[in-house]
């Protein structure tokens, strides 16, 4: 009985074990598009996955909301960008 567990508990940390080293390399984010020359300019843009109210008429309002979201990944000077989904 006492092997049986032992396997299983092996066979767990081994899959979390593969698990948690797949994310890790999935959650790399990519901050240097290929191609560019050095001294190349380019915008790096992510998707928020918060939302805020829109009722502030200060657009610093929401810089701050996405740039402290964005900080958490890459520490930047982050930015809204208007985007027309209709």
């Amino acid at each position: 009985m006492n092997s049986i567990k032992s396997v299983a508990a092996g066979l767990f940390l081994g899959i979390a074990a593969v698990a948690m080293t797949a994310t890790s390399a999935i959650s790399v984010p990519i901050t240097l598009p290929s191609g560019l020359n050095p001294g190349d300019q380019y915008r790096l843009a992510f998707v928020t996955s918060s939302t805020r109210d829109a009722l502030s008429t200060n657009i610093a309002d929401y810089n701050n909301f996405v740039d402290a979201l964005g900080d958490t990944a890459i520490a930047s000077d982050w930015k809204v960008a208007w985007m027309n989904l209709a």
